[in-house]
C-alpha cells in the first residue's frame, strides 16, 4: 500500500487532456493545454499564440454515456468484441501461469521458464504494433492465432516434456505481446468521451477471466476423457476465436482519435483542427 501513496500526489498534479476539454465543447482550456505542451517543448510562445481551435460543430449540451456507447451499433460491437478479447487474454495469460507445473520435472524451471517467455513476447509486440503493415489489428489477428495454433498442436500430438515446455513457452510469449496491445488499441478504439468507460469494462473483462482461470485449469483437463493436455484445446479455441473476431475491427494506427460518439458515427470524416489565417494544423 505505502508505495502507492507518491502516485496519488503525483496524479494530483497531472493536467488533463486537450482532446478530454474538446470533446466537451470547453476550447480555451483546450488551448491552455495546448500551449503547456508547446512550452515543453520548448515552441516558441509567439508562433503559436495566435492560433485558434475551431468551434465543435456536434452538439456538446448532452454528455456521452454508458448508455449512448451501448445505443451506437458500432461501439458497440468494438466494446463487445474487445471484452471477449481481454477476458481471454487474462484466462490464457493466468491459466498458462498456474499450468507451469505440468511442463516438466522441475516446477521451479518451469515457472522461471514461463516468466522469461514474456520477454520475446513483449519485443515482438513492440516490432509489429508501431509498424505501417501491421499496425494494431493484424498484430492482434497475427498474435493470438499463433497463441491458439501452439496451444492445439499440443493438444492434437499429445506433446510432452521438452516440446510441451516449448509450445507452451510460444503461447505464454504470444497471450503477453498481445496484452501489451490490448491496452493501446483498445484507448484508440472508443472516442475521448466514453473511453475510460469502454477501457474500463475490458480491464472488468480480464479481472473476471483472471477470477475463474484456475478453475478452468481443473476443467479443462477434464474436457476430454483421457487427453491430459485437453486444457490446451480450450485456450486454442478461446484465442483463435479472438484472432477471428480481430477481423471485425478497424485499424487504428496513425489515424486520427475521435473525441465523441457523434465523431465515430460519421465514418471518421472529422478533423480537430487549429486555425489561423495562414496556418492549420491537425492534432
Amino acid at each position: 500500500m505505502l508505495p502507492c501513496v507518491p502516485f496519488y500526489f503525483l496524479m494530483a498534479k497531472l493536467p488533463e487532456s486537450h482532446l478530454w476539454f474538446y470533446s466537451k465543447g470547453d476550447t480555451e482550456s483546450a488551448m491552455d493545454s495546448l500551449y503547456k505542451i508547446g512550452e515543453l517543448n520548448k515552441t516558441q510562445r509567439n508562433r503559436f499564440e495566435d492560433l485558434r481551435l475551431k468551434q465543435p460543430t456536434v452538439n456538446r449540451d448532452k454528455s456521452d454515456t454508458l448508455g449512448s456507447l451501448l445505443k451506437s451499433p458500432i461501439l458497440a460491437k468494438r466494446l463487445g468484441i474487445m471484452m471477449w478479447t481481454w477476458f481471454v487474454n487474462s484466462l490464457v495469460y493466468y491459466g498458462l501461469t498456474l499450468g507451469a507445473g505440468d511442463l516438466g520435472d522441475n516446477i521451479y524451471e518451469s515457472t522461471i521458464f514461463v516468466g522469461l517467455a514474456e520477454t520475446p513476447g513483449y519485443f515482438l509486440c513492440w516490432l509489429l504494433m508501431d509498424s505501417k503493415f501491421w499496425g494494431r489489428r493484424r498484430s492482434l489477428i497475427l498474435i493470438m492465432s499463433i497463441c491458439g495454433i501452439c496451444s492445439i498442436f499440443i493438444d492434437f500430438y499429445f506433446h510432452e516434456g521438452v516440446s510441451k515446455l516449448v509450445l507452451s513457452l510460444g503461447s505464454k510469449a504470444m497471450i503477453a505481446a498481445s496484452f501489451s496491445i490490448i491496452y493501446t488499441y483498445t484507448c484508440e478504439l472508443f472516442p475521448t468521451s466514453v473511453r475510460s468507460i469502454g477501457l474500463g469494462n475490458c480491464s472488468m473483462s480480464a479481472r473476471i477471466g483472471g477470477i475463474v482461470a484456475p478453475f478452468v485449469v481443473d476443467v479443462g483437463k477434464l474436457l476430454v476423457k483421457g487427453d491430459p493436455n485437453s486444457v490446451y484445446l480450450l485456450y486454442a479455441i478461446a484465442a483463435i476465436s479472438c484472432g477471428l473476431l480481430g477481423v471485425a475491427l478497424p485499424e487504428t494506427y496513425n489515424k486520427p482519435m475521435p473525441n465523441t460518439i457523434a465523431d465515430v458515427q460519421c465514418g471518421g470524416n472529422y478533423r480537430v483542427l487549429l486555425q489561423d489565417d495562414d496556418f492549420d494544423a491537425e492534432i
